[in-house]
């Protein structure tokens, strides 16, 4: 993917306490065989944690909110798991240029937005 994965100090792990919780440790304090070898939902957490957050040395050093992004690798897998059917598909929007939105489903002039999309996708 081009990304510089997360340094080990960085994939922090805790019970399911909060960002504040006293317990937070980085993933290599588990177990040693963790070094370099996170699972991928682990990172993924981890990167959104570091991509919303200052974490550094094995601590979240900035106020502790939920993330509100996720980081470069887990944005990369949503983004392809949705994108890449449509690029598959013949029938898909992404594979006819000339597409316009009906302008009663945008929400902006000239742009659909994915909250369009969940919003007309949703109404009964």
């Amino acid at each position: 993917m081009g990304v510089v994965p997360l340094p080990d100090d960085e994939i922090l792990i805790a019970p399911a306490l909060g960002n504040n919780s006293p317990d937070v440790q980085p993933i290599t304090s588990i177990s040693p065989a963790f070094a370099g070898k996170s699972p991928l939902w682990t990172y993924i957490l981890a990167e959104a944690t570091a991509t919303n957050f200052n974490v550094k040395k094995g601590a979240i050093i900035s106020p502790p909110h939920k993330p509100e992004h996720l980081g470069p690798v887990g944005g990369r897998i949503v983004d392809e798991t949705i994108v890449g059917p449509m690029l598959a598909d013949p029938s898909s929007v992404l594979n006819h240029p000339e597409f316009t939105p009906d302008p009663r489903f945008r929400s902006a002039p000239n742009k659909m937005l994915v909250e369009d999309i969940v919003r007309v996708g949703t109404v009964s």
